[in-house]
């Protein structure tokens, strides 16, 4: 009966934290990447990022009492890297993140640390978990939208994982208390630190209790919103510069057909459900 006890004092710590970093990061002038291409978000241009410390901290502290520890091995390495870019984002003259293959080359570096770590096949674990990370990454482009299909996950995975309740109890309880300052008009973006540890943590713990087909199922707007970008990349190559979505990913689309965040919030909720649904059977 710890879970409940790991899960407020979660909550509690996210919840100051998040307070804390509102302010700190807003002082340090820690703001996301300049984006210049959707007008509907230049508002946001001074909203901090790597808020996702919020949510990765208290596990941190909990640590002595949560029974699954690799997914936070994982959680940290690759929170790690995604700080290291968005402090490059804030305070290099450029104000530009690391370069997309140094970026790419330490995500496998790391996916590969954890496989061996968590004696997996090691092109398996890579596989997994880069799909994970930059899937994670690339949904987190509209205030809540990642911190809540993974909110969804995670309570999608207390019903088959009851071996990891106290982990799953951390996270959800940093999560939910996150995305409170997360939701629309958001006050704290979670940054790559959060969403680069969001990937990490949920590949890590799929590969962990072989449910790696959840990821499909659970993460269904993960899958769509990456398959957007590949789909663009692809048509846009094959039909010599035509486009297929008014941008990627799929959220971005949506945005400049007219669609408010809150609304497709609403669809990633409704799909994600429908996702986590057919994983238990239930429909």
């Amino acid at each position: 009966m710890l879970q409940p006890v790991i899960f407020l004092l979660s909550y509690s710590l996210a919840f100051l934290i998040a307070s804390f970093l509102e302010q700190a990061l807003s002082r340090l002038k820690v703001f996301p990447e300049k984006q210049t291409h959707l007008p509907q978000h230049q508002e946001k241009r001074y909203t901090p990022a790597m808020g996702g410390l919020a949510f990765i901290l208290p596990l941190l502290i909990l640590l002595p009492f949560i029974t699954t520890k690799e997914p936070i091995l994982a959680m940290l390495l690759f929170g790690l890297l995604g700080m290291i870019d968005d402090m490059k984002k804030a305070f290099s003259s450029k104000k530009r993140g690391l370069k997309a293959r140094f970026k790419f080359i330490f995500q496998i570096l790391i996916a590969a640390i954890v496989a061996v770590y968590l004696e997996t096949p090691v092109l398996w674990g890579i596989l997994v978990l880069l799909a994970t990370v930059n899937a994670v990454n690339l949904t987190d482009g509209i205030d809540g939208a990642a911190a809540g299909i993974v909110v969804l996950m995670l309570i999608g995975a207390l019903l088959f994982l009851p071996g990891h309740l106290s982990i799953l109890a951390a996270l959800l309880g940093s999560l939910l208390a996150f995305k409170y300052f997360n939701q629309y008009p958001a006050r704290l973006f979670m940054g790559d630190t959060g969403s680069l540890a969001l990937g990490g943590f949920l590949g890590t713990l799929a590969l962990q209790t072989g449910t790696e087909i959840y990821l499909l199922t659970g993460g269904l707007v993960l899958v769509i919103e990456t398959l957007s970008v590949m789909m663009q990349v692809i048509y846009f190559k094959i039909s010599k510069g035509r486009r297929l979505l008014l941008m990627s990913p799929l959220h971005h689309h949506l945005e400049l057909k007219g669609y408010k965040e809150t609304q497709i919030n609403q669809l990633f909720t409704f799909l994600t459900t429908l996702g986590i649904l057919l994983y238990l059977n239930i429909i």
